[in-house]
């Protein structure tokens, strides 16, 4: 028999556990338009050709980069025309490494981005919030180049993006939604983990003392 101890112990592991429900990954723009809000979008994040960044501002969100970043622009200085969306600003170059991943000083409940990996014939993929969404890289000298990728759900505090190219990737066009709390730090590799063992734990206890209970009563 379940009491009412034990109900709410176990209703605490399962809510600890569903963090990433209602999550939605899509290529569609419409689909998180319509799903994220109170967006910012970005499309110049400093000066052309200034290596070595490892913060940007997002809106009212700073994302901290988990390696150095490059900055360049379409058809000037990254490939010779303008992606989807009719997309020519700025993107952030991951410097030929494989894969980087954002951590941001508020909660963010939806982020979109155009990406490209540098050599035809490879794949990007975007992982966020227990979601994960890989597609098939355009050309970077073809018109209409690109792909679009988004998330929103519940709040998270970092994301990656990686690629199969050896010769790394770059994205622009970067939109966030935030609901304005600060990320704090928690303990355990995430917020949804230390909630679990903590559930986990109480239970043991709980079991423990109910033994020693029967034990006396015997």
């Amino acid at each position: 028999m379940i009491n009412k101890t034990m109900a709410v112990l176990l209703l605490g592991a399962s809510l600890a556990f569903a963090s990433s429900a209602n999550a939605t990954m899509t290529e569609n723009r419409n689909t998180f338009e319509n799903g994220a809000k109170n967006l910012v979008t970005k499309s110049k994040f400093g000066e052309e050709f200034t290596y070595d960044v490892k913060s940007v501002a997002l809106g009212n969100v700073n994302a901290t980069s988990s390696i150095p970043l490059t900055i360049y622009k379409i058809a000037s200085s990254w490939g010779k025309s303008a992606w989807i969306q009719k997309y020519s600003g700025q993107v952030l170059f991951s410097d030929f490494k494989s894969s980087f991943t954002l951590t941001f000083d508020k909660m963010v409940t939806g982020f979109s981005f155009l990406g490209m990996a540098n050599n035809e014939g490879h794949q990007l993929t975007f992982s966020a919030g227990g979601e994960k969404l890989t597609l098939n890289s355009n050309s970077t000298d073809n018109p209409g180049g690109g792909n679009y990728f988004g998330w929103f759900g519940k709040a998270i505090s970092s994301l990656t993006i990686s690629t199969n190219d050896p010769d790394g990737f770059a994205i622009g066009k970067i939109s966030v939604a935030t609901n304005g709390q600060a990320v704090t730090p928690v303990p355990g590799p995430e917020a949804g983990a230390g909630l679990g063992a903590l559930a986990l734990g109480s239970m043991a206890l709980y079991m423990k003392r109910r033994r020693k209970q029967d034990v006396a009563i015997a």
